[in-house]
């Protein structure tokens, strides 16, 4: 988990892909790399902060575990305000710019 590094200055070229009940999934670009990433957003704020927060640990944890060719792999997650940005591993298929 990385705090304190924006996240804004590491990604750009966000495009929202998915939105779902735990937060929005989007298309981005790694500043650093130029690699093609998927960036999750999530905030743990309000009434429930402890139960989404808990929720991305647990997300957190099993990426970190899986490890297999055909899923993504977790790249890390930048913690920024009350909002989570998990990063899997770079897209190789299914995001067109």
């Amino acid at each position: 988990v990385r705090k304190g590094e924006d996240p804004e200055k590491r990604f750009g070229d966000l495009r929202e892909i998915g939105h779902g009940s735990f937060g929005a999934v989007y298309y981005a670009r790694d500043l650093r790399t130029a690699e093609v990433v998927a960036i999750k957003r999530m905030n743990y704020s309000g009434k429930q902060a402890n139960e989404k927060w808990l929720d991305i640990v647990k997300e957190v944890s099993l990426l970190r575990r899986l490890h297999h060719p055909n899923t993504v792999q977790y790249r890390g997650c930048f913690l920024w305000g009350r909002t989570a940005w998990v990063s899997p591993s770079p897209t190789r298929v299914g995001l067109a710019p």
